[in-house]
């Protein structure tokens, strides 16, 4: 009864502690432990995290190309699930301290994003059009962070992970909400103070390359007028439907500092997003061209008697 080893608990190093925003693997802060305001750059070889600079939120700032836009309150879920005995061996996972999230949460932001998309497009007010078009893109970074971490083992994500790719490609059909959402996804990567760590992303390829056991498509933002390709990182080979020149849209998870927090990753770059699902824009079908005036109407058959 005297060898139960009390306090030798695994508990106690933080490795169950890994819930979202909070402070990931024994509370180091790479489970989206970021502070308003500032951006944690990751963890260095000596245990700390350094910050970058900080700089405003984007998407609280008056810009030239778009109108103001403040980000609303948005509504949180009645209840955080707790993730921690969920989250799998770090050393199996391919963003470090990633939650694993039930499918029961996709299924909750898979709902909460239709709905936000839906009640933006039956505003007719246009200043609170701009409100809801904010909370959309919250709602579908949300969704991102889902479709990114969900337990891809669980029977019961697979038609939540279908729903969502149905949900992306019917938004890919409305080029205006596309290029709304893209380019406060252009915001939304660049600000200091994200409620998530979601993203909606809109842009135009302009490469694809293996990268490790992971797939590299360099992506030009929609709205970015620097025209600075972000690295969208895909688990599996897209093949050639991602070609040059066509647009993306994607729903996945932002990741700093990747060298240290993501597996497999050699690059440089300070942040990266990892695709949790994706879809390719139809390209459209040019109208036929209209008949010129020299040419004659076709003839109209003549009516057969009775």
């Amino acid at each position: 009864p005297g060898n139960g080893r009390p306090g030798n608990g695994r508990a106690a190093s933080g490795q169950a502690g890994n819930r979202p925003g909070g402070n990931g693997q024994g509370g180091n802060g790479r489970a989206g432990n970021e502070r308003p305001g500032t951006r944690l750059s990751g963890n260095r070889p000596d245990g700390r995290s350094q910050p970058l600079a900080a700089t405003p939120d984007p998407l609280q700032s008056p810009d030239a190309d778009l109108p103001e836009v403040n980000v609303p309150v948005v509504d949180a879920p009645a209840v955080e699930p707790d993730f921690s005995a969920l989250t799998p061996d770090l050393s199996e996972q391919l963003v470090v301290g990633a939650p694993l999230i039930p499918a029961a949460v996709l299924s909750e932001r898979l709902a909460a994003a239709t709905t936000a998309r839906a009640n933006w497009q039956q505003e007719e007010d246009q200043k609170e059009q701009q409100r809801q078009a904010v909370n959309c893109y919250v709602a579908w970074g949300a969704l991102g962070e889902a479709v990114t971490f969900v337990d891809r083992g669980a029977a019961e994500s697979q038609p939540h992970l279908k729903a969502a790719q149905r949900l992306l490609a019917e938004l890919g059909g409305d080029a205006e909400q596309v290029a709304a959402l893209g380019t406060l996804g252009t915001k939304w990567i660049r600000s200091a103070n994200r409620a998530n760590r979601g993203a909606f992303l809109a842009g135009t390829v302009q490469s694809v390359a293996p990268h490790g056991s992971l797939f590299e498509v360099r992506l030009v933002l929609e709205g970015d007028a620097q025209e600075q390709p972000l690295a969208v990182l895909l688990r599996d080979d897209p093949g050639g439907a991602l070609a040059v020149g066509r647009q993306m849209l994607v729903l996945g998870a932002i990741v700093t500092d990747p060298e240290l927090n993501l597996s497999g990753y050699t690059g440089s770059e300070p942040l990266v997003v990892v695709a949790g699902t994706h879809d390719v824009v139809p390209e459209s079908t040019p109208a036929p061209a209209p008949a010129s005036a020299s040419e004659e109407p076709p003839a109209t058959p003549a009516a057969s008697g009775p």
